[in-house]
């Protein structure tokens, strides 16, 4: 047996549902954290009602309608449902989010996948709507959507990681994608009574492993929360290519006109140079990009300090490294930080020897 998520051989038997009709053990992944059910005797599954407070609870099929308000209200928070043009509905059960949608965006194409034949009649039947009668482990259409809706289906999947990996297929970019899935946080109730690891249920997630799972499948997590009983999620595929061509022209961009501010921020240090003694704390790169860009003086600045470099290198630039513990500071009028990290303690101990003016290279550059 393998973690379905992570592929890991590794895991540990947990539990024993004492209450199973399919002889259901719970084994937990050492690696990334997923429970998971293995079954003994699955022809022993029931399809009769049952309200049973164990492993034998289900077939009424009424928790998606229990689910529905809160999903919508969740999902409006961030995407208005009446102005998409193609939807999914993955275990679409008795209707209940279609039938919704339906009411407030007419024009939406909206496929529904359900398995279950016997519960297919609520559904309010237009042109627009498509019902697919299969478990969608079988569904091979590949038209996109904007919009998939997964309710309390995810734990009853063959594989959770295909049905995502499927799913994800089938999204447009910047579509969204929204899980709602029994919540495992139900293991730390003091008060519960009924079993949690119900026979359906093949998958039992809490946030943290289905919140990393669903960023390694490369999904931005919009918003997500656990109310104990349920996770509920709401993600949205981007673009990776066209969103990193975005970035790197933006960092293209923003180089460019920060090595023009270089000048600047260059006659600034020579001019502090000139009338005071200055010392310098980093010799690294954003020194090296003022003498490169901006054709830094450095005659005149006193010390060139960098505690990490020297030792290794002698001089940059042909500037000789100091080390802090070097020099004296009362010899000293003002210091000057070229560096990007541990910048604010750096700043404090240099106030701690008595220098009292300090200036930092990002409030440099904007000067």
């Amino acid at each position: 047996m393998r973690c379905d998520f992570c592929k890991s051989k590794s895991l540990s038997h947990i539990y024993s549902v004492p209450t199973s009709r399919v002889g259901a053990k719970i084994y937990s992944c050492d690696q990334c954290g997923l429970l998971q059910t293995l079954y003994s005797n699955k022809q022993n599954k029931h399809t009769n009602k049952s309200l049973s407070s164990g492993a034998d609870w289900g077939n009424i099929r009424h928790g998606k309608k229990i689910r529905l308000q809160i999903s919508i209200e969740f999902i409006g928070k961030f995407v208005d449902l009446s102005k998409l043009t193609s939807v999914l509905d993955i275990g679409s059960n008795r209707g209940h989010f279609v039938n919704y949608l339906n009411e407030i965006n007419s024009e939406c194409s909206i496929i529904a996948v359900e398995p279950d034949s016997r519960i297919l009649e609520e559904y309010t039947k237009t042109n627009k709507l498509k019902i697919i009668n299969a478990r969608f482990e079988d569904y091979t259409d590949t038209n996109q959507f904007d919009f998939i809706y997964c309710c309390h289906t995810l734990e009853h999947a063959d594989s959770a990681n295909e049905m995502l990996i499927q799913a994800i297929s089938l999204l447009k970019d910047d579509g969204h994608l929204f899980i709602d899935v029994p919540s495992a946080s139900i293991l730390d109730d003091k008060t519960n009574v009924q079993e949690f690891f119900i026979d359906k249920h093949t998958y039992h997630f809490s946030i943290s492993v289905l919140h990393k799972k669903l960023l390694a499948l490369g999904l931005v997590i919009i918003n997500c929360q656990d109310d104990m009983h349920n996770i509920t999620i709401l993600c949205q595929k981007k673009n990776r290519s066209i969103t990193n061509k975005r970035i790197l022209e933006n960092y293209s961009e923003v180089l460019l006109q920060n090595h023009e501010k270089l000048n600047k921020v260059s006659k600034f240090i020579e001019q502090l140079c000139s009338k005071n003694r200055v010392a310098v704390i980093g010799a690294s790169k954003i020194y090296d990009a003022l003498i490169k860009h901006a054709n830094l003086n450095t005659d005149n600045i006193k010390y060139l300090i960098d505690d990490y470099l020297c030792g290794y290198i002698d001089e940059v630039h042909g500037k000789k490294i100091y080390k802090q513990e070097d020099i004296s500071f009362d010899g000293i009028d003002i210091v000057i930080l070229l560096t990007k990290s541990a910048t604010d303690e750096l700043k404090l101990k240099i106030k701690n020897k008595g220098i009292s003016t300090i200036y930092t290279f990002d409030e440099l550059i904007l000067i």
